[in-house]
């Protein structure tokens, strides 16, 4: 029998470049993730205040303003997971090797992303629309 030749070992990090990228992102993301946390609980309050209240009052209009608000405050982490599919995307075209790093860095950007949609979704439905 012919030996098996190996395969090459993955590597184990990024490049200093684009671990730079992915660091930055990853602060974009956390900083963006932090005030939309720091938020969270008075959105619910004033969800909570609205709820059940008819469309056009002045506590379903202010519930979703803020609503909005608190939207707007995760733009950066939105934006970061985009530009991460981006370096995937990127590394994909051309050297795949860090592909599997990059979905790795990029998979906690996801799920934090995904459960604040999520809870703007939640508090829409409790506001009413």
């Amino acid at each position: 029998m012919a030996p098996v030749a190996a395969q090459p070992a993955a590597p184990l990090a990024l490049p200093p470049s684009l671990a730079a990228k992915v660091d930055a992102l990853g602060k974009r993301h956390a900083a963006a993730d932090a005030s939309f946390q720091s938020g969270l609980p008075g959105m619910r309050n004033i969800a909570g205040k609205a709820a059940g209240t008819s469309p056009g009052s002045e506590a379903w209009v202010n519930a979703h303003m803020e609503l909005s608000r608190l939207d707007k405050t995760r733009a950066d982490s939105v934006a970061a997971l985009g530009e991460m599919d981006g370096l995937i995307a990127d590394q994909i075209q051309g050297d795949s090797a860090y592909v599997a790093l990059l979905v790795d860095a990029q998979q906690s950007i996801a799920t934090e992303v995904a459960a604040q949609r999520s809870e703007i979704d939640r508090l829409s439905r409790q506001i009413g629309e």
